[in-house]
């Protein structure tokens, strides 16, 4: 995984693809964390971001994806189990292609096996549709996302969050 630790902190990189469908968006959390995300994961060294994604989605979902376009380059500095992190993101628009019935369900599960695999180890993943307008009353992280999927941009942006 692309995750390294120095003596100041942890530096990430992070695929995450956003999949819609009638005014949802699919998001996910750990089974122990109380905020959402996307789905997606660390990169391995010398994989592609669609490889990425496409990995994981199969490895924590088992929904097969076809990558669409980029919609976000994010620069995220923020802190987890007291750690601090410096993530470079990417942010996609992915399309399913298979997985119809598991698709269909509101909420369903899948099984992560955390970069600190002695601290977490495997552990489910919780994957449930929000509409766009629920996304106001949960937690979201990168934070901007609460804003950003409202409105998915037709170019690339670049993203500062903190």
């Amino acid at each position: 995984m692309t995750v390294f630790k120095t003596s100041k902190g942890n530096f990430a990189y992070r695929v995450a693809g956003v999949v819609l469908k009638e005014n949802k968006v699919l998001l996910h959390r750990a089974e122990f964390d109380d905020f959402w995300a996307l789905p997606g994961g660390s990169a391995e060294l010398f994989e592609t971001s669609e490889e990425v994604l496409k990995r994981e989605f199969l490895e924590e979902s088992g929904i097969t994806i076809e990558v669409e376009r980029l919609l976000w380059v994010v620069e995220n500095f923020f802190e987890y189990d007291k750690e601090k992190y410096h993530e470079i993101g990417l942010y996609f628009l992915v399309v399913p292609l298979d997985s119809e019935e598991k698709l269909l369900q509101e909420e369903f599960i899948g099984v992560e096996e955390h970069f600190n695999v002695e601290k977490y180890g495997k552990f489910k993943l919780i994957f449930r549709w929000f509409t766009i307008e629920q996304l106001d009353d949960i937690i979201i992280k990168p934070k901007f996302l609460k804003e950003a999927l409202k409105k998915i941009p037709e170019h690339p942006e670049h993203i500062h969050t903190s």
